[in-house]
């Protein structure tokens, strides 16, 4: 290098790092600043080898792997092949490693080789396959005291709940956790309650449904549960509501599957949490929603993702004055999967993309007459990326073949950004809209490159 004012800023380790950190996830600009000269290859290649794909050290040779492994700071190994790398990785150590992720098939009692990657440094861990046994729990234990997030795909139906929540209790920093018991098998009390009196959780989630006497023992014991939680993924009965709302009051993004026993309304249930961010409810049955419900959606202000999921389609009957109502109040939404049904699906455009106009992607139920929307002013969807509708028809079925062509133009000018159309019926007609919005959208982009060439 020279010694002008740039060369000099170039050779600080510490802006350097900021330049190759920025070019993390580029690999072809990496690979070409490491060969620059030998100061920025030896940044470069700890950043280069950060997370690499879980059996690329194998393709080296052994004398060189340990300087590799040096440098890893996150390794994921699916099911499979990827298994074969624990026995050859055995004898490396990984002193930056601060995740693993592991998804392997064991049988019972026989320990995967999964030492190497568990030491004081290790932060997340996700295990995924085999059951968490006595082995790997101790493994844990022994080696990873400063976990702060951990999945456990497959505790065990043998595992006591006493002996799991004395496994919890060592790790002090948790703040991250995910746990899933066998298909058949509830939420243990014990470790709900446990959880609940964390004062470092701020995530988490649980997959399998929480019964009422977990919530009834939380309330029993534990003064002030989830005093920090942010995030929860939960599967509960509606009836328990009640009790579980008036403790996550904090909470920013909540995913709930709701397993009907009551009559209890559940949007309405949950409109206290009014710091809500993102939004999921999956109702385990049909009929989960109804106008009150879709009203009460006003009440979370702060959403930016909106998903709620039903095994049934859902019919709401609104007006567009209702419709108005309820989007005006989600000014800051960008993510929308709403599989009801609204009478007036142009109507129901029109209010969503005059009120919501940071929509990014959208996925919407209903049958859409889209030549309809010749009418509005345009656009309504400016941010729009990615757009999935159930059904699209044609107003007047006897001119389907021009009409489709008009649908196409009216989806191209309302949404100009649009890069992902997804219509997921089958009919002819609704190939025919996808193929001239891909058509007109082909044209458009070509359009713009001779555009700037022309500039150029």
């Amino acid at each position: 290098m020279g010694d002008s004012a740039v060369d000099r800023a170039l050779a600080l380790p510490e802006l350097l790092a900021l330049i190759l950190d920025f070019l993390e996830d580029d690999h072809l600009s990496l690979s070409s600043a490491i060969r620059v000269n030998t100061f920025w290859n030896e940044h470069g290649e700890k950043v280069l080898w950060r997370e690499p794909p879980s059996r690329v050290l194998l393709h080296l040779p052994e004398d060189r792997r340990q300087k590799y492994a040096n440098y890893v700071e996150a390794l994921a190994f699916d099911e499979g092949p990827d298994c074969a790398a624990h026995a050859q990785y055995a004898k490396l150590q990984f002193p930056q490693l601060r995740y693993v992720s592991i998804d392997t098939y064991r049988p019972s009692g026989i320990t995967p080789w999964i030492r190497q990657y568990l030491q004081p440094n290790l932060r997340e861990f996700s295990f995924y396959g085999g059951d968490a046994h006595d082995d790997i729990r101790e493994l844990l234990v022994d080696h990873c005291p400063r976990l702060r997030m951990l999945l456990i795909d497959n505790i065990g139906s043998d595992v006591p709940e006493l002996g799991f929540v004395e496994f919890l209790k060592h790790f002090r920093e948790l703040d991250n956790i995910s746990l899933h018991y066998s298909k058949y098998k509830n939420v243990p009390d014990d470790v709900f309650c446990h959880l609940a009196g964390l004062d470092s959780l701020r995530t988490l989630a649980l997959q399998n449904l929480l019964p009422g006497s977990a919530v009834r023992l939380m309330n029993e014991t534990v003064e002030k549960p989830f005093r920090h939680l942010e995030n929860l993924d939960l599967y509960t009965r509606a009836s328990l509501l009640p009790a579980i709302v008036p403790v996550i009051k904090g909470v920013k993004k909540l995913d709930l599957k709701i397993n009907a026993d009551t009559m209890l309304q559940v949007i309405p249930c949950i409109s206290p949490l009014q710091d809500l961010e993102v939004l999921i409810l999956t109702f385990q049955f049909s009929g989960g929603i109804i106008l009150e419900d879709f009203m009460c959606l006003k009440k979370f202000p702060k959403l930016r993702t909106l998903e709620i999921a039903d095994y049934g389609d859902f019919q709401i009957p609104a007006t567009i004055e209702t419709l108005n109502n309820v989007f005006k109040c989600l000014p800051f939404l960008e993510s929308l999967d709403l599989a009801a049904v609204f009478e007036d699906s142009t109507a129901y455009l029109t209010a969503l993309g005059q009120n919501c106009r940071n929509l990014e992607e959208c996925s919407l139920g209903g049958t859409f007459y889209l030549e309809k929307l010749r009418d509005v002013p345009a656009p309504l969807f400016p941010s729009l990326g990615s757009l999935e509708l159930d059904f699209v028809d044609a107003w007047d079925p006897d001119i389907t073949g021009q009409i489709a062509r008009v649908a196409a133009e009216e989806i191209r000018r309302h949404a100009p950004t649009l890069e992902d159309l997804v219509i997921a019926n089958d009919t002819q007609y609704a190939k025919r809209v996808a193929r001239h919005w891909k058509e007109l959208s082909l044209h458009v982009t070509f359009q713009l490159g001779y555009a700037r060439l022309r500039l150029l």
